[in-house]
């Protein structure tokens, strides 16, 4: 086809055809083609927010159990021993306050001891 100046057309560029139910509504499979579009770009941006604010509550892993501390928060088991400075746990039958005290790993809350 030509136009009015008798150049030939090359056509109208159509907008893409949105699909509509029997309602005049969009289809499941349209939105659910927008909502996958969206989140390729959505979620590295919330694993980006979510892994820097994790990096920012824990600056540096503790130590496990044997490691040479300092100080009781460098140690897992938060308890650096202080004569020898290196990071130990409490046996079974000790007087604990959490899970990650004992060796065992289980603070019997009610007794307050190590199992």
């Amino acid at each position: 086809m030509k136009n009015e100046q008798g150049v030939p057309d090359k056509g109208v560029p159509r907008p893409a055809l949105k699909r509509v139910n029997a309602k005049g509504g969009t289809t499941r499979r349209t939105f659910l083609g927008n909502v996958g579009k969206k989140a390729l770009y959505v979620t590295p941006v919330v694993l980006t927010l979510s892994a820097s604010e994790a990096r920012a509550a824990s600056p540096s892993p503790c130590l496990p159990i044997g490691s040479p501390c300092a100080v009781n928060e460098d140690c897992c088991s938060t308890i650096c021993h202080p004569a020898q400075q290196i990071c130990q746990c409490l046996e079974s039958g000790e007087m604990c306050t959490a899970d990650a005290e004992c060796c065992s790993g289980i603070c019997n809350q009610l007794g307050g001891m190590c199992d």
